[in-house]
């Protein structure tokens, strides 16, 4: 498999690897992808990891606020002071994100 690069600047995988590893994860459903996940993370298996992970990405690249909500069955508001705790806490990511 071709090599993932990353950050992943493309959301549609057939531009980013071979169209038979493309398609093996995209025709997955969610459950089973975050078992390959797993599996290849505890089997240290990085391909298979990079291609999981990169399929998990593409889809929710341009997604809003509320798709994400949706797609991952969130349905509890933080408090005002949980949010603000968990945005300190992962402050590095937003920087990073406004960097790319």
């Amino acid at each position: 498999m071709t090599e993932i690069e990353k950050p992943l600047k493309i959301s549609k995988l057939t531009d980013i690897v071979q169209e038979w590893y493309a398609k093996y994860v995209d025709d997955a459903d969610q459950v089973f992808i975050f078992l390959l996940i797993l599996a290849a993370k505890y089997m240290d298996i990085k391909p298979s990891l990079d291609l999981s992970c990169a399929n998990v990405v593409s889809k929710l690249k341009g997604k809003t606020r509320e798709d994400l909500r949706t797609a991952f069955t969130i349905t509890k508001e933080f408090a005002t002071e949980e949010e603000a705790k968990v945005r300190e806490e992962n402050k590095w990511c937003e920087e990073r994100l406004e960097k790319n």
